[in-house]
């Protein structure tokens, strides 16, 4: 995924959930009053349906906005949480959060299909969310080798280092003096 896209698609999602809340509350409230005049006097019943039509495409609208926004917030609550587990598993994330497993991956698989986290996948032998491509930080691949002295890190002297993603805020592990792409929403790190 290009550089900044995932960080770029929630704020894009999120511009579109504004403007869909406040469209749809313009179009809602004209229209409504619309009706409440054709109610009031003796109109066609072509004209009434008509701005029925409007007045359900503004409630709609505003909707959408509302469903929107709701999912950015959740997939916020879920990368600060992901982020903190190294396994990324679903059942840990449904019991911070209170919520059923199949309420947790039914909303994972939304974000997935919203392309709020790209290249991710859920793992149904494991029940865990897999980024195509990346090892997951818990597996021993992922981590340096011990150098001697039990100290872990990278032969030259390199470690990791943790930074916090500007787009999703979730914390990755990047080489000292390194860039890296944020697992979760694909931004630049560094």
């Amino acid at each position: 995924m290009n550089e900044g896209a995932g960080r770029s698609k929630v704020v894009l999602m999120g511009i579109a959930s504004k403007i869909q809340i406040i469209l749809g509350a313009l179009i809602a409230a004209f229209f409504g009053l619309g009706l409440i005049g054709c109610l009031s006097q003796k109109t066609e019943v072509s004209v009434t349906i008509a701005i029925l039509l409007f007045l359900a495409l503004g409630v709609w609208l505003i909707l959408r906005g509302v469903k929107k926004g709701r999912l950015i917030k959740l997939f916020q609550r879920y990368v600060a949480l992901l982020s903190g587990d190294s396994e990324r598993s679903l059942d840990s994330l449904a019991g911070a959060l209170g919520v059923s497993v199949d309420a947790v991956r039914d909303n994972v698989e939304r974000m997935i299909k919203r392309g709020l986290m790209p290249n991710a996948y859920i793992n149904r032998d494991t029940n865990c969310l897999v980024f195509a491509g990346r090892v997951p930080a818990g597996q021993a691949a992922s981590r340096p080798a011990a150098a001697p002295g039990g100290q872990r890190g990278n032969p030259g002297g390199t470690g990791y280092r943790t930074v916090v993603c500007k787009g999703c805020g979730a914390a990755n592990q990047i080489p000292v003096g390194g860039t890296g792409e944020c697992e979760f929403c694909g931004s630049r790190l560094g």
